[in-house]
């Protein structure tokens, strides 16, 4: 099975069992709050070879909790003497060239409105050169919430023996829901809380599949929130994706809009009632490349696949650099990998020091299993070998272009390498349009 007849049974699996319709005993309509999930633990079981990215426990050291307690509390008492009209929850994985953290994908409109915002830091790192909220309080609330173990009323017997006779698959299910359930609970609690003290009037968030609660509460307090586009989505991407033929009035988890780096992203029936173009400015279409280095992006939960790879053309491509493209999350792991590849002088590892987009000017090829920089090589005029694993087939949208190539092994990569780009319109990205984005969001206000 690959990713895309995944999804398609997943939707099927989610109609047949009319899991939409469930509800706790309290009056709570759940799956929406565990859907994706659950996708994920389905994906990482039966495509993605049971990989998983490392557990971060940089929260375990009491030292930072505390730091980030105290400058919690003193944000929160400066800014009840200040306009909160508009709440970002940032994610800051990049570093800009001062050495503070940054979010790239929201930084177009936060910096528009920044004086009138509540400002979060969802990663806490400590690292943002504005003062920022970084929601710590809100772990130890989830995990009081967790450690009751609550087990609630789902509306439906034997759900752990129905996705084992889907899908093959046995895991503990109900707990998770449980636990989903139980997290989305201390949400609710949490931003009630927190919205009722500074009331916003709009919400911009990027999504992890951890914000339910917070929609729920946008919701109630009729606070418009607003997804900024982070990065790829599909008609097989549960978190963006949903069945068209099923009422989904119900479901109160949602954000109000969506804004997006293009319309082509559009076309996915992801049920907000607002879909707006914004573009972003991290994409310059007329970018000039300058080199002819070979580009390969990685993540950690793909690196048992691309390790060989790597080392292979390694030896074999000796007239080009490879540059080794690691994900944000990768940061921790850079010297081990550094470590692991030293004996090829050829590859330069690259980590959140330096932007894709400034990688992109030293390369005219790519390769990657699975990633939004798909995308962004094939409208910057770099082609792509897709590599036959995993989730690659998550790219389907794509499988018709000239420039993108599906190969099984290295030497189908060789073979190519050379090959010159082939003109041809796509646009998946477009630049920020400022105006616009300010003129919608006036207009809401």
């Amino acid at each position: 099975m690959n990713s895309t007849e995944l999804a398609k049974k997943f939707f099927d699996f989610e109609k047949k069992n009319k899991l939409f319709d469930l509800q706790t005993q309290d009056g709570i309509y759940w799956w929406d709050i565990v859907r994706y999930h659950i996708y994920l633990e389905l994906m990482t079981q039966i495509i993605r070879e049971n990989q998983q990215a490392p557990i971060n426990n940089q929260y375990k050291k009491i030292n930072k909790i505390i730091i980030l307690l105290m400058k919690d509390f003193l944000y929160l008492v400066q800014s009840l003497f200040k306009n909160n009209n508009y709440f970002f929850f940032l994610y800051p994985r990049n570093m800009d060239k001062k050495g503070f953290a940054v979010d790239y994908i929201s930084n177009d409109t936060f910096k528009l409105l920044h004086k009138d915002s509540f400002i979060v830091d969802v990663l806490k790192t400590n690292l943002m050169q504005e003062k920022v909220y970084t929601d710590t309080l809100l772990l130890f609330i989830r995990k009081l919430f967790v450690w009751r173990k609550k087990k609630y009323n789902i509306g439906i017997e034997g759900i752990d023996e129905l996705f084992n006779k889907e899908f093959g698959v046995r895991l503990d299910f109900e707990n998770k829901i449980n636990i989903h359930i139980s997290t989305f609970k201390a949400d609710i609690l949490y931003y009630r809380s927190i919205f009722s003290l500074f009331k916003p009037k709009i919400v911009f968030l990027t999504a992890n599949g951890q914000e339910k609660g917070m929609l729920y509460v946008c919701q109630q307090k009729e606070i418009k929130a607003f997804e900024l586009q982070h990065g790829q989505i599909s008609d097989f991407h549960p978190y963006y994706s949903y069945p068209k033929d099923l009422n989904l009035s119900r479901v109160k988890t949602l954000p109000y809009g969506f804004l997006s780096f293009s319309s082509y992203w559009h076309k996915i029936n992801y049920p907000v009632k607002v879909k707006l173009n914004i573009g972003s400015s991290n994409y310059n279409l007329s970018m000039n490349r300058t080199g002819n280095n070979v580009l390969i992006v990685t993540h950690n939960i793909y690196m048992e696949n691309l390790l060989p790879l790597i080392k292979e053309l390694a030896l074999n491509i000796k007239d080009k650099k490879i540059i080794l493209k690691l994900h944000p999350e990768q940061r921790n792991e850079v010297e081990d990998i550094k470590v692991g590849l030293e004996e090829f002088n050829n590859i330069e590892i690259v980590c959140n020091e330096k932007s894709i987009i400034y990688v992109f000017q030293e390369c005219s090829s790519m390769i990657t299993i699975q990633s939004t920089t798909v995308y962004e090589a094939l409208q910057s005029g770099i082609k792509v070998f897709l590599y036959k694993k995993q989730d690659y087939d998550s790219h389907i949208d794509l499988f018709n272009s000239k420039n993108l190539y599906l190969v099984e092994n290295a030497q189908q990569i060789l073979d190519g390498i050379d090959r010159s780009f082939i003109e041809e319109k796509m646009v998946f990205f477009e630049k920020f349009d400022g105006r616009k984005f300010l003129n919608f969001i006036h207009g809401l206000t």
